[in-house]
């Protein structure tokens, strides 16, 4: 039996917490198991797990509808910082990169050049749109780069795993 993973990315526009891309859904267990530390060493301490009921003040609107629509059958709820989803995509392209059948990040970091359509409010259904760079949400000089941990921090994915 398989389980999916559902996340969105996430950008934090003036201490709240925004939803502008869901994560790749397609299925690829050697990426879970870095990134989660189920098969293969992870970057995931349980210190990262939570709870987006418990922590409102913390989770986006779109990433709340989505708990709210899966109920219990989403689980492992976790906070994916851009050094996390690094560390996992090294992984993937390191020795297991054999036997995932993979030399290419699952889910690069964002590109802070590139066009957000919209916010994300109510999982697939409800969106704001907009054609905004993510460097222009964040309101980032030409010179920040992915590289910059004050810009990392400004970006999360959540993710959690179905039933």
């Amino acid at each position: 039996m398989g389980c999916d993973i559902h996340g969105v990315f996430e950008v934090n526009v003036k201490g709240k917490w925004w939803a502008f891309d869901h994560i790749n859904n397609n299925r690829r267990y050697a990426w879970f198991g870095i990134l989660s530390g189920v098969r293969y060493d992870g970057p995931f301490c349980d210190s990262q797990r939570w709870d987006p009921r418990d922590n409102k003040d913390n989770a986006s609107v779109a990433w709340l509808s989505i708990c709210t629509d899966w109920g219990p059958d989403l689980h492992s709820h976790s906070l994916v910082t851009m050094d996390a989803l690094e560390q996992a995509n090294e992984a993937m392209r390191g020795p297991e990169a054999d036997e995932a059948g993979s030399n290419v990040d699952y889910e690069p970091l964002p590109d802070l050049d590139a066009l957000v359509d919209c916010f994300i409010f109510g999982g697939h259904q409800e969106e704001i749109k907009m054609r905004l760079t993510l460097r222009e949400i964040m309101e980032l000089p030409a010179t920040a780069t992915m590289k910059d941990q004050a810009v990392r921090e400004r970006l999360r994915m959540v993710v959690a795993y179905d039933n």
